[in-house]
């Protein structure tokens, strides 16, 4: 832990969390901080390379403790963060795709920043997938786009079907579908992309009499350990499924990893 780099991610992470983002956050758990405790923090950040995390982290426990703050979990690195608890609300007919019968996006955005908000109250972790239909455009110009909508039925109720009930799965927008995961571990969430992508390229879609071979690519990225807002975190799952893509598709890749598991 006492690699340089390490070093300056952990630095940008006081500056992003501490100092913007996590101060207004009801996690921290303020009461009645002693003036200028924000600086403090800053001068922690600013501490020489050849000071281990573990030291550093220390020190700024102790700041924290003088000024009568308190953690629950530890952001850098994402121990001590648990999956979120979340009840999502009944969905109305406008919230509902009409192709697939998932949720719409307009019903995704809502379901994350109700678990994002939830996750910055409990100090947890929430996950988040979003799927691609590889080569989806070769299937509408060669067979049309009725058996494109077939095609997509059919990846919806795989999809449904590879998820568990608590998590949220929805159409995110053309071929593209994405699942909010209640867990706080990376491996986890790509366990449930990976579940989904063994399911649909596992066995052919059939329709109309064709036989057709589908794969989806994926990538995945967990709250608030790949972004500080919920949106930076998509982007970061945005990012990994392109680079899926790039590797050769019909793979699912994490925020930050160079391989699939």
């Amino acid at each position: 832990m006492e690699l340089k780099e390490d070093w300056e991610q952990a630095k940008q992470r006081m500056e992003a969390w501490w100092v913007g983002e996590m101060l207004d956050r009801p996690c921290l758990q303020v009461t009645a901080p002693k003036p200028g405790w924000q600086e403090r923090l800053r001068r922690a950040a600013e501490r020489p390379a050849d000071i281990s995390l573990e030291r550093w982290w220390t020190d700024v426990e102790l700041i924290l403790e003088r000024e009568r703050c308190r953690l629950e979990g530890t952001f850098f690195g994402g121990e001590g963060l648990r999956p979120v608890r979340v009840v999502w609300p009944e969905l109305e007919e406008k919230h509902i795709d009409f192709l697939t019968g998932l949720p719409n996006r307009r019903a995704f955005d809502e379901a994350l920043r109700l678990a994002a908000g939830e996750a910055c109250r409990q100090c947890a972790a929430l996950g988040i997938i979003l799927f691609d239909l590889d080569h989806f455009k070769k299937v509408n110009d060669s067979y049309g786009h009725h058996t494109g909508d077939a095609v997509l039925k059919i990846f919806a109720s795989r999809l449904r079907s590879s998820v568990k009930s608590m998590d949220f799965a929805a159409r995110y927008g053309g071929e593209e579908f994405a699942v909010l995961v209640l867990a706080a571990e990376k491996e986890k969430v790509w366990e449930v992309g990976e579940r989904v992508r063994r399911a649909v390229s596992g066995a052919p879609f059939f329709v109309e009499g064709k036989e057709l071979v589908i794969t989806c690519s994926f990538g995945c990225a967990v709250f608030p350990l790949d972004g500080p807002t919920a949106e930076e975190a998509v982007k970061a799952a945005d990012a990994a499924l392109y680079r899926a893509k790039e590797a050769g598709r019909n793979r699912g890749l994490c925020a930050g990893w160079e391989s699939s598991l």
